[in-house]
């Protein structure tokens, strides 16, 4: 719970999701992001139990396409950095190189592919391909001109030395 609160919260104060999200309570505590993640799980808990027999398949797997996705992209950014940056800080380094994450990317890629070849999980992708596909037209035709310019993290980030 901690995690997706935080991300939702995060997300919402940078502008990319609804800024009303952001809320906290006199405690710091984002309780409109968790209350909307739980409520975003719970959803899909009962839609995939009233599409497929096989609901902890369903839900286990759209969390593994996701996590997926995001190894592939973090290692991506990494060859990214390592290449456009080349005397990065030792913050950047991997004990694996550019090699490793290419290696990475590619299971990760072929480990993408082979969830869609068990039919129970295929549901699952199906779910998170259309929400993927909704967030990017709500980022290009809402969000995108939203953002915010000055975001926490943004600022952190641009304020660290590489």
């Amino acid at each position: 719970m901690y995690g997706y609160g935080r991300i939702i919260f995060s997300l919402s104060r940078a502008g990319y999701i609804p800024r009303w999200i952001s809320v906290t309570s006199e405690n710091h505590t984002p309780y409109r992001a968790l209350i909307l993640g739980t409520v975003v799980g719970l959803l899909c808990v009962m839609v995939v139990d009233v599409a497929s027999d096989a609901v902890d398949a369903v839900i286990l797997n759209m969390a593994v396409f996701g996590a997926l996705i995001s190894y592939i992209l973090a290692m991506l950014s990494y060859i990214k950095l390592k290449l456009s940056y080349l005397n990065l800080s030792k913050l950047y380094q991997s004990p694996l190189g550019i090699y490793g994450a290419i290696v990475g990317s590619i299971l990760a890629i072929f480990a993408l592919i082979a969830c869609y070849f068990v039919p129970a999980y295929r549901a699952g992708i199906w779910g998170i391909v259309i929400v993927m596909l909704i967030a990017t037209v709500y980022f290009f035709l809402y969000s995108r001109n939203r953002l915010v310019a000055q975001a926490p993290e943004e600022v952190a980030a641009l304020n660290k030395k590489i």
